[in-house]
């Protein structure tokens, strides 16, 4: 069975590598304009798309997987305020009206070569005509940067949008170009989007520059053409789209199937030119650094944990050395909330029972959980502070929410996640899964945010150090997006996986199937900090297997005790060995009007 695993692994690898590499194009069949008059761009460099000899001081600096993912869900959310109608005011001061067709965006290979070829040319300017080898128009904006990151750049031509008119919307039309960054990144047509990044030195200045290239396709700007459709957010979706499960103004988009194109076949100098770019090969290097003081780090004005830490989030003197999760119980944990939630999907076989003595509704959308390694760094980073209690702020790079479930004791990991789950016996009835609703004379929220059905993502870590003559394990579980918000449900109550936005889950028949997180321990640090290094000893979980549940992993007959919980969420109690330090989300945007952290 390994040997069988291992074999389909390096088919997969094999065969996704493979999928990269487009066929031989030649950008010169494929014209521009009117009549088709206009040349493409590649036509005219001569199918040449290395750095060119006009480049000062060049380097490519391309984007991690990280922040691919980071530009999509930015440009999706940034469409998704102009369909749902508050996303922002004209020049006249009106809110523009909804969208009713707006469509998802999904990165692109073909698009991120076209505009890494453009961007090699260091030239500040749009290129006169761009298509991809289906035939689609593809659209393009372009910016100069200070910092390697690029969201406050895809935010300046969202913030275009005060430049224009309301009427626009209805009639586009071509005038001194403000607001045309604006209206193509909020094009209803558009569905996929490809970028690249680069850094050079100006010609005649000795600064140098971050130039920032983004295409998009279709294109949008049609002039006499309707910027998108107004009407109820996502009421005439497309054919074959529905309205989207997170987005809910945007029609959902299938994932591109665009490949690298091979242009060296068409090359004026075939001996020099490189195929792909090298785009296939992944790229090893450092991420960007990241600030986590900015602003859009923080909670609710709440400035964010890595930054109160000075970005040092080594482990403290007082804590044990060597202590972090290995992979296997990292495994362990990720399996055990798999199994849970899987056991509420599908009604518990009736033994779950409420405070009420009421059988726990099954769950008719609750999604598998994969572990991210950006919450794992979250995790350890406030774990290796040894201090008992939930740390101030936490969010993800792509602004996603945090919720957080500690434990602290002398028992084992797996006891953790286990009393987490026995709360279940707490939930007064099926109306709090439906409403969710703080309880104040018992602590339910370890077990609301373990199965909150929208939570994909998980990252713990753990810290041991000695306290009262013991040593004491202290576990940190993040989760992604955050749960337990009020008066929104836990999950929806009804058949097993029959409303999952994806496939059921084939050895979690009861959950939705996720796609693996592709999310990087985040660079925080500073070029003059020579000693500050990464702090996860083994991210992530390696080459563990997957699909064994945690279950078989146990001797037979062997059963776990069913361990106490505790009443008072910020208590500390030496009666079961270990204490349940409470749930924290940290929630970026909210109805609530509460401040930066909710305790449940």
């Amino acid at each position: 069975m390994f040997v069988y695993l291992i074999i389909i692994s390096l088919h997969l690898f094999a065969e996704n590598f493979a999928l990269e590499k487009g066929p031989d194009v030649n950008y010169c069949k494929f014209p521009c304009g009117f009549r088709r008059l206009q040349v493409h761009t590649i036509c005219k460099l001569k199918h040449r798309c290395e750095v060119s000899p006009n480049c000062r001081k060049f380097q490519n600096l391309p984007f991690s997987d990280n922040e691919k993912e980071s530009i999509v869900y930015t440009h999706n959310k940034l469409r998704n305020y102009i369909a749902l109608g508050n996303g922002c005011a004209s020049v006249e001061g009106m809110w523009f009206d909804t969208a009713s067709s707006m469509r998802e965006i999904v990165w692109d290979r073909e698009l991120e070569f076209q505009a890494q070829c453009w961007a090699n040319q260091c030239t500040m300017k749009r290129e006169s005509c761009r298509r991809k080898y289906d035939g689609q128009y593809v659209g393009q904006n372009l910016a100069w940067i200070q910092q390697e990151s690029v969201i406050g750049a895809i935010h300046s031509f969202f913030q275009e949008c005060k430049n224009i008119s309301f009427h626009k919307i209805f009639n586009y039309y071509a005038e001194d170009g403000r607001g045309d960054s604006f209206t193509q990144l909020v094009y209803w047509n558009t569905t996929q989007i490809g970028c690249a990044r680069v850094t050079y030195e100006l010609p005649f200045q000795s600064s140098r520059r971050i130039f920032f290239v983004c295409n998009y396709a279709w294109s949008g700007n049609w002039i006499g053409k309707p910027v998108y459709i107004t009407g109820p957010p996502a009421s005439k979706c497309p054919r074959g789209t529905e309205r989207h499960i997170k987005f809910k103004g945007l029609c959902t988009t299938d994932p591109s199937k665009s490949k690298i194109p091979n242009i060296c076949r068409f090359a004026a100098d075939r001996n020099r030119c490189i195929p792909y770019l090298s785009m296939v090969k992944n790229v090893d290097r450092l991420e960007p650094r990241i600030n986590y003081c900015e602003d859009k780090y923080k909670c609710y004005g709440e400035v964010n944990t890595v930054c109160r830490l000075n970005h040092n989030c080594l482990q403290k003197s007082n804590c044990a050395l060597g202590t972090q999760l290995k992979q296997s119980e990292k495994m362990l944990i990720l399996q055990r909330h798999n199994h849970y939630r899987d056991l509420v999907a599908r009604g518990g076989k009736g033994r779950l029972k409420m405070f009420n003595n009421k059988t726990l509704p099954p769950a008719s959308n609750m999604r598998e959980l994969v572990w991210d390694v950006e919450l794992e760094f979250l995790a350890q980073c406030w774990a290796n502070q040894c201090i008992l209690g939930h740390d101030a702020c936490s969010i993800k790079l792509d602004a996603t929410s945090v919720g957080q479930n500690l434990g602290y004791g002398t028992k084992s990991i797996p006891k953790f996640i286990t009393s987490f789950f026995d709360e279940h016996v707490n939930v007064s009835n099926a109306s709090v899964l439906a409403h969710y609703v703080r309880d104040k004379n018992r602590t339910i929220g370890h077990f609301t945010q373990m199965v909150y059905a929208e939570t994909t993502q998980l990252g713990c870590a753990k810290s041991t150090f000695f306290k009262m003559n013991k040593m004491q394990t202290f576990l940190v579980c993040n989760y992604a997006p955050a749960g337990n918000d009020p008066g929104l449900p836990v999950y929806l109550a009804g058949p097993p996986c029959t409303k999952c936005p994806t496939s059921c889950h084939e050895l979690y028949p009861g959950l939705c199937k996720t796609k693996p997180s592709t999310s990087k321990e985040p660079n925080i640090c500073d070029s003059n900090q020579p000693n500050c290094k990464k702090i996860l000893e083994n991210p992530g979980l390696g080459s563990s297997n997957l699909y064994t549940p945690w279950y078989l992993m146990h001797r037979k007959g062997k059963k776990s005790k069913t361990l106490g919980v505790l009443q008072k969420s910020d208590g500390i109690s030496n009666k079961y060995s270990f204490t349940l330090m409470g749930f924290v989300a940290y929630i970026a945007t909210s109805n609530t009007g509460d401040n930066i952290l909710q305790n449940f």
